[in-house]
């Protein structure tokens, strides 16, 4: 049927360019309650800056992971793309205020080996994922929405330079309030300069094989949790 041709739609174009996008992900209930509580963190009078990472609690309600791993449409994807046994990474959030310029184009997780070591440069299947969900209306390019380098999550290296891509090809899905993106751990991608004068959020769901623990993850984030700001 046509729900059945959609899942498969939306599984092959994250296996096929490394981001996919899923619409009625979150309800505006939920959306409200996020911004209203992120709002009352005030974390630009602490901390300063124009892109601020928060880090946010699970046990929280509002970031309970299970929004995503019993979501009717969300789930089925989760397992298809990761395997039957997954697990809960990170809960965070992203503010980018006006003025923040383009970040360094990256990934936010390295492919497990390298070329060298896979036989016939075979890729590894999606071992971590990020679900990102806007939570500001001004999910728009001129407010430096996410822009991604398809089918980079079926490259090597670290650093983008090397594979001869041209920087002008990233693609900046458009999302509107209430939906959400789903990218590979592995993608190269950037977050794009806020040209607006408002302040773009999102809340990111970062999930993971069983098995699977980034030891290159930053140890240190630029907010630890809700708790410590005051």
């Amino acid at each position: 049927d046509d729900g059945a041709n959609l899942f498969e739609q939306t599984l092959q174009s994250f296996l096929d360019t490394g981001v996919c996008s899923v619409s009625n992900a979150v309800t505006r209930t939920w959306t409200e309650a996020v911004i209203a509580f992120i709002s009352g963190l005030n974390p630009e009078v602490k901390y300063g800056g124009l892109r601020v990472e928060l880090s946010l609690s699970p046990s929280e309600p509002w970031f309970d992971p299970k929004l995503i791993t019993e979501h009717a449409e969300l789930a089925p994807l989760l397992r298809r793309m990761l395997g039957s046994s997954f697990s809960l990474v990170r809960v965070g959030g992203i503010m980018s205020f006006p003025g923040a310029e383009d970040q360094e184009i990256h990934r936010d997780g390295q492919p497990l080996f390298e070329s060298t070591e896979m036989e016939g440069g075979q890729i590894l299947p999606t071992h971590a994922v990020h679900v990102w969900i806007p939570v500001t209306p001004n999910y728009t390019k001129q407010a430096g929405a996410t822009s991604f380098y398809l089918g980079t999550h079926k490259t090597f290296g670290s650093r983008f330079e090397d594979l001869g891509i041209d920087q002008g090809s990233a693609v900046s899905p458009i999302i509107p309030l209430g939906s959400c993106l789903i990218f590979d751990d592995r993608i190269f991608h950037f977050g794009g300069a806020n040209e607006t004068d408002a302040v773009r959020t999102c809340v990111f769901f970062s999930f993971a094989r069983s098995w699977f623990t980034d030891g290159t993850a930053e140890a240190d984030r630029n907010i630890t949790a809700w708790t410590e700001i005051e």
